[in-house]
């Protein structure tokens, strides 16, 4: 950073509830950052273990560690919304509490802020299996090795439906701090699903700077419990969420958008109806009449497929 002046700073979000075993993990790799201007806010949300007492821990040998506490559960959003009113940095980056960071990640994310001027900036993840600290894959297909990507909003929602990579809603932004109080920009507290998606999508409306690089600096670990895993009613939700960010957003997102909106929603049921399908014993040879029957879901189902098959060899 320009030695003239005092590096921006960074306040880390972490939202925790019940992460005694692991939260301890993603703090530390905060504090190990090589950027030194930094906070990391945990808001303990209410948990029922011993998280809130792994925290105070941390926290009174480290001043950088701020723990808030919550008497009720408000959920993802509710408590990245309470960090996000303490923050007191320059920039705010969001980090799961069974996640980490590698250590030059901030470094990396605020020189790519810097020379781009950006109110958003964001970084490929290294996925891994929860319990392993060994790279599997990236999750995102799409990041440019040779330069940073600009997100307009038609290019973010262009890869808000992948089959062979993670989708945008699973990345992990850093925030202009100015740009989120700016636009009032607030996780919806309703949401319980989807929520990070819903609120990118509501940033991106506004057009901003936004630049992502190719680089693994989040950590990223596949735990049981997932939205792959949740109930089918759920990722109905999800796939009907576009219905209403269109509604809500309309005059915001350009027409191209709307289209990638629609098409996220179609790929999410059609997904949904191969899950139902394969987890009904009754429908049987049939699941495979309705393949032939729709050419997309074939399509989908059998890239679905190599991707499972690709991550297996890996």
């Amino acid at each position: 950073m320009n030695n003239a002046r005092k590096s921006p700073k960074v306040s880390v979000v972490i939202a925790c509830h019940n992460g005694e075993k692991f939260v301890s993990q993603a703090i530390h790799s905060v504090l190990d950052q090589t950027y030194t201007e930094i906070e990391c806010i945990v808001v303990d949300d209410a948990s029922t273990d011993n998280s809130r007492e792994v925290v105070q821990n941390i926290a009174s040998r480290d001043s950088r560690v701020v723990l808030l506490s919550l008497e009720s559960n408000l959920g993802p959003s509710g408590a990245r919304n309470r960090a996000i009113d303490l923050a007191t940095g320059d920039f705010i980056a969001l980090l799961d509490a069974d996640d980490t960071y590698d250590r030059e990640r901030l470094e990396r994310l605020m020189k790519l802020a810097r020379e781009t001027n950006a109110d958003i900036v964001v970084d490929n993840q290294s996925v891994r299996f929860f319990g392993e600290d060994v790279h599997k894959f990236k999750a995102f297909d799409f990041m440019r090795k040779d330069r940073p990507l600009y997100f307009s909003q038609e290019v973010f929602l262009k890869y808000s439906t992948r089959v062979l990579c993670f989708d945008v809603g699973y990345m992990k932004p850093i925030f202009s701090t100015d740009f989120l109080r700016k636009h009032n920009l607030k996780y919806d507290e309703n949401l319980r699903l989807a929520e990070d998606f819903e609120f990118y999508v509501r940033a991106i409306q506004y057009d901003p700077r936004f630049y992502g690089i190719d680089y693994c600096g989040y950590n990223y670990y596949i735990r049981p419990g997932s939205l792959s895993n949740s109930a089918a009613n759920e990722r109905t939700a999800v796939a009907r969420m576009s219905d209403d960010i269109i509604e809500n957003m309309r005059t915001k997102l350009r027409g191209k958008s709307i289209q990638y909106l629609q098409n996220r929603k179609n790929v999410f049921l059609k997904m949904d109806l191969w899950r139902r399908l394969n987890s009904d014993s009754n429908v049987g040879f049939k699941k495979y009449i309705e393949l032939l029957r729709d050419p997309d879901l074939l399509f989908l189902v059998s890239k679905n497929s190599l991707l499972r098959r690709t991550r297996n060899r890996s």
